[in-house]
C-alpha cells in the first residue's frame, strides 16, 4: 500500500502487507505538509462484519445460501 504525497518533491510512503496480515494505518495527504491517518483494518472489518452471510460465503468462494 502506498501513500503519495505530491508537492515541490513528489514522495511515496510504502506499507508492505501479505496474505493474512491485517491492513496497515497509512497516510492520506490533504494538502503537501498535512495528512490524516486512514485505519484500514477498522475500516475493512466494520464493513467485513456488516455484510449479509451470503454475500460473505460467495466472495470467501462458497455458494450464496
Amino acid at each position: 500500500m502506498v501513500g503519495y504525497c505530491a508537492g515541490d518533491q513528489v514522495a511515496a510512503y510504502v506499507e508492505t502487507a501479505a496474505v493474512g496480515e491485517m491492513f496497515p494505518d497509512v497516510p492520506l495527504f490533504l494538502t503537501p505538509t498535512g495528512h490524516i491517518i486512514l485505519p484500514l483494518n477498522e475500516t475493512y472489518s466494520t464493513t467485513w462484519n456488516s455484510c449479509p452471510e451470503p454475500l460473505r460465503s460467495a466472495v470467501e468462494g462458497g455458494s450464496p445460501s
